[in-house]
């Protein structure tokens, strides 16, 4: 198994060969609304140091994707490095005795290098679900456990789950008045766009110095602030650090993220992560 091998400090050793991105099919396959839908939990912040090179080992699979794959690969790739940390990291509701980041996550990148990742994701994908209902049905906090609560949440830098802490209010359902409530909100730009505007000159763009970004990006990696609040897809940057400190992946990031930076990322990709999920209250 991927985890079980270690060094004598209890690391994860080196792979004799370069691993290719298991489920590869079920990566390809899965829609991009079940993507975003994936990572509605939180996840934990620090990957434990035994498991970093395995961690990164597996988002380096599908970077290796992403940076050398073409087509439909390609984008598997990018749809397993966005998807990888909530499917690895996810915090379970409740923690069973015995359970911690170490051992879920040991036991997740096992299933994952031997191709269960539907199963995995289902699994992680109901225990969601079903986090989301207790919630909603169960009881909210007194005053004074909900304030300590939103000072906890402010001094770990989690200011949005701090904010959504200070009130009750629920996602309405998606009835199709409502849907249809929130498209007259936010129309579509295609409707706003004149005939005229066909003859609209733009000015030449200066070209971008890829290499120089690419340090750039380096460098940057390197310094993310720690203790950041959970991005829309369970991504942390302390799961992007581990990455950016390995030697064998880090160049690879670098590569993926100047194509978003220069508009060189497929279009599915960038479409996704401009976009977002819209929830009345």
């Amino acid at each position: 198994q991927r985890t079980s091998e270690t060094d004598e400090e209890g690391l994860l050793e080196p792979p004799t060969q370069e691993m290719p991105l298991p489920a590869l099919s079920w990566f390809t396959s899965l829609p991009w609304d079940r993507l975003r839908s994936s990572a509605a939990t939180d996840t934990f912040v620090q990957v434990p140091r035994r498991l970093e090179y395995a961690f990164s080992e597996a988002l380096g699979a599908a970077l290796k994707l992403i940076v050398n794959g073409e087509g439909d690969n390609r984008i598997a790739g990018w749809k397993a490095f966005l998807l990888l940390p909530w499917l690895l990291l996810k915090k379970p509701d409740k923690s069973e005795e015995g359970e911690s980041c170490n051992s879920l996550l040991t036991e997740r990148l096992d299933r994952f290098w031997q191709g269960d990742v539907a199963s995995l994701h289902k699994e992680q994908l109901a225990e969601s679900v079903q986090t989301r209902r207790s919630k909603t049905s169960s009881q909210q906090g007194s005053v004074k456990q909900r304030a300590k609560r939103v000072r906890t949440l402010v001094r770990a830098g989690e200011t949005g789950r701090a904010i959504r802490s200070v009130h009750d209010s629920q996602p309405l359902k998606a009835t199709p008045e409502i849907v249809q409530a929130v498209r007259d909100i936010f129309p579509q730009m295609g409707a706003q766009v004149n005939d005229e505007d066909d003859d609209i000159e733009m000015g030449d763009s200066e070209p971008v110095d890829e290499a120089g970004l690419h340090e750039l990006l380096m460098s940057a990696l390197r310094r993310l602030p720690r203790l950041s609040g959970v991005g829309p897809l369970g991504v942390r940057n302390e799961h992007i650090m581990v990455v950016a400190n390995s030697t064998e992946h880090a160049a690879d990031l670098a590569t993926a993220l100047t194509a978003l930076a220069v508009g060189k990322a497929p279009l599915e990709v960038t479409s996704f992560l401009r976009g977002g999920l819209v929830k009345p209250l």
